[in-house]
């Protein structure tokens, strides 16, 4: 997926409660699929928001867990657990190819769709980011155009809806990133924008992605992406050990946080209660 979730899907504690516009896209799929729609803050009940995203984490991808002892699943509390976000759509967009050489289909829900209301917002002062941003994002971009092949450029709408859409080809120049897109976009990209690289094995056992924020523009036949700093990311590249050790560096930072965000929401640190073993 790129950008935020279509339907149903998990974030961690320390989600901003406020009115959410919501953007998903299926990033690998030939079809190209965009949604938006209105979000819904679920996160009045972390043990059981938990117990679901275990029950469909180890369902969904079950090579990313293979070979883990149970005892060391049970310890990754900081990792399972998660707020939901229920997203009402508003509008999906498909095409039948990643070029969006074609125009797009398009549905649109009755103008009178609201959205469910969100759980009360948790009491307490939001906790800093827990990793420091990068400083030199000429380097990680040079290195992400190397290394990974999934890219997405996103940026806010006329109406306040965050839209993404396959960056087809980028190169930098100088001080700017030059981006080859589509023919039919859902609108024009400009202004403040995210471009994203990112890659995964097709079987999911880890991933890498490398986040940019800045400004792009229409130039000519091509956009220009004009970056001013990079993201933090929480990238599980090298071999199955690597991955492993890197991880659980993460989960041991991690766990303050979660145990501060439970307490603010008048809840226990949730357990991890896994299936029982086939």
């Amino acid at each position: 997926m790129a950008a935020s979730a279509a339907g149903d899907e998990p974030s961690q504690p320390g989600t901003s409660r406020r009115e959410l516009l919501v953007t998903a896209r299926r990033a690998r799929s030939s079809v190209q699929r965009m949604a938006l729609g209105l979000a819904t803050v679920r996160d009045k009940e972390i043990q059981a928001n938990t117990d679901r995203y275990v029950r469909l984490a180890l369902g969904k991808l079950p090579a990313a867990y293979q070979g883990i002892p149970r005892v060391v699943l049970r310890r990754l509390t900081a990792y399972f657990a998660r707020i939901w976000i229920e997203v009402t759509p508003t509008d999906i967009w498909w095409w039948e190819s990643n070029s969006l050489d074609q125009e797009p289909h398009q549905w649109t829900a009755p103008a009178t769709t609201v959205a469910p209301p969100s759980d009360l917002a948790p009491t307490g002062k939001q906790p800093a980011a827990w990793l420091e941003p990068p400083g030199d994002w000429g380097a990680l971009a040079e290195r992400a155009i190397d290394r990974l092949e999934q890219r997405d450029l996103a940026w806010v709408d006329s109406n306040g809806f965050p839209l993404s859409v396959p960056v087809l080809g980028v190169e930098r120049i100088e001080d700017v990133l030059r981006l080859r897109l589509g023919d039919h976009l859902p609108a024009m990209p400009d202004g403040a924008a995210c471009l994203t690289f990112h890659e995964h094995p097709e079987t999911f056992t880890g991933q890498e992605n490398q986040t940019f924020i800045g400004t792009v523009r229409r130039e000519g036949e091509d956009y220009v992406f004009d970056a001013k700093r990079a993201l933090a990311d929480f990238s599980l590249p090298g071999n199955r050990f690597q991955r492993t050790v890197h991880f659980l560096r993460n989960i041991r930072r991690l766990s303050p946080r979660v145990a501060s965000e439970a307490a603010r929401r008048g809840q226990p640190v949730p357990k991890i209660n896994l299936p029982q073993a086939s």
